[in-house]
Formats: structure tokens, sequence, C-alpha cells
């Protein structure tokens, strides 16, 4: 027989399920059965006081099996949660199994899972940022949306705006607009740090036009080119400025100066840059 009340929670009958070892016990007064095959016996008076999802109409059935679309390991983790034990801290668990677990305690609101998920979350970062973002969007996990987002400027702007309901769609537009406007400042600093900072000299060739050379000979444009070949990497070149350590990108000791100048700069503006929660 099936729910025909429109909830999310189908019954049916199946023959000769798995059994879970764990959740086994005699005396359980339902019947829980995972999409691939494993049956979860249950009491319903926990699943009635620790959650908010689990419908009555399904928890009612007599003598039938309650099928979910979550597979045996998700449901394993997720119904220890409603009961009165310790439950699993989930900190060595890995996000592939994690993910669907926090689905799962946000689907059926198994409030437990539902908080020790959203830290483990949180802890996953940084990795997994846009996957975690969009956990964070979708359940409206603010502080985790705001810890995620430098993470995601790295990414192109359509992708990310793609997943976002349109108020955080408009802050994050703002957010990275930001972002590439440090970019611009940098790229526009370039010659006044390393030509008039007093790093450089110019003197004239044979055609009468000034040449700007480093003191060592070597032209000043080759060292902005290489900084400005940088930057055109856009926002993902000033989420690590450790690139700015490289031997390679000034022609002689006597530039390092200027360097390490433009470099202050761009964190000192980086650190005025807002949180994404500024824009919202």
């Amino acid at each position: 027989m099936s729910d025909t009340s429109g909830s999310m929670i189908n019954v049916v009958t199946v023959a000769s399920p798995l059994h879970s070892e764990r959740f086994s016990s005699l005396d359980a007064d339902l019947k829980i059965q995972s999409a691939d095959g494993v049956l979860f016996q249950l009491h319903k008076k926990y699943l009635e006081t620790t959650t908010g999802g689990f419908s009555q109409t399904g928890l009612n059935s007599q003598g039938e099996i309650v099928q979910l679309p979550e597979t045996s390991a998700t449901l394993e983790l997720l119904f220890q949660f409603i009961y009165p034990t310790r439950h699993p801290g989930l900190a060595s668990t890995p996000f592939e199994t994690l993910a669907p677990l926090a689905e799962a305690a946000e689907k059926y609101e198994v409030f437990a899972a539902m908080n020790v998920c959203q830290i483990r979350m949180m802890n996953m970062l940084p990795n997994y940022a846009e996957e975690i973002m969009a956990y964070a969007v979708k359940h409206d996990y603010l502080d985790i949306m705001y810890s995620a987002a430098p993470l995601l400027l790295e990414k192109p702007l359509e992708s990310v705006l793609a997943e976002f309901p349109p108020a955080i769609a408009i802050a994050w537009t703002r957010y990275h607009a930001t972002w590439s406007t440090c970019v611009r400042s940098a790229m526009l600093s370039l010659p006044k740090t390393f030509q008039d900072g007093g790093y450089s000299h110019r003197k004239q060739t044979r055609e009468w036009q000034e040449y700007e050379g480093c003191y060592c000979g070597q032209p000043i444009d080759s060292t902005i080119n290489k900084l400005l070949m940088e930057l055109a990497k856009g926002i993902t070149s000033l989420r690590d400025l450790s690139w700015m350590d490289r031997s390679d990108l000034v022609c002689c000791e006597r530039l390092k100066p200027a360097l390490a100048q433009w470099r202050i700069s761009i964190e000192s503006f980086i650190q005025g840059i807002p949180d994404l929660s500024t824009f919202v």
C-alpha cells in the first residue's frame, strides 16, 4: 500500500529485506527501509519526540514498511541521533558521508543531527567550499555562508551566482566587485611605486626619449610586466600573496623594497574589505 497523502514518506510492502544489526529491536513498532533495501526497526515515540519531519501518516502505518530514499549508510547514522544515548561526534566522518547525512537531518528535522552536522560542515572548510556554501544557502546557515564566501572568490562569478537566491546573489555581486576593485588598484599603483619611488633613474636614448631603468641597467618595465602578469589572474592573485616572494620578480636587490612597499599597500586594501555579511 502506498501513502496517498502527499507525504515525502512512501509506505510499501517489501518481502524479506536485509536488517540493520544496530536497529533490530524486537519491541520496535516501526519499520523503515532504506533505498538499498536495509530494514530498520525503530520506536515511534523517539521519532515523534526528537524529530519534526516524520509525518504521522507514515508513522501510523500498521504492519507495513516505510520506505525512505536515503541509503542505509546515511540512515544508520541518522537514527543514532533519535535515541537517548550518546550521539556520534562525526569528527572522523568523511565529507562523502557527512553531506548526505546533513541533508537527511535537515529534511527530517532530526535536531540533534542538524546541530552536529552544521558544526562539522563548518570545520570541513576550506575543503569542499562550493558544496558547503550550497548547503549553507539552502538551509540558511549564515555563519557557514560567510566563512565559505572568500573561498569561492576564485570561481567564475556566473557559476557562483547560479547557486544563490536573489538576495544573496546581489550581495555576492557587490562583494565580488570590491575584490575586483582591489585588483585594479594594485595594477594602477605599480608604475608609480617602481618609477617614482626612487628605485629607478631616467636617462635619454639616442632618440632623446626618456628611458626608465633600474640602477642595475635593466628596464623597470620588465619587472612591472611580470607583476601585471600575476595580477592578470584576477582575484586569485590576491587570495594568496606568497607569489610575491619569488626571486625572479625583480631584477636586483634594489627593487625589493619597492615590491615590499607595494605588497603592504595591497594587504592594507584587502584587510579593509568587509565580509559578505556587510553586503546582505
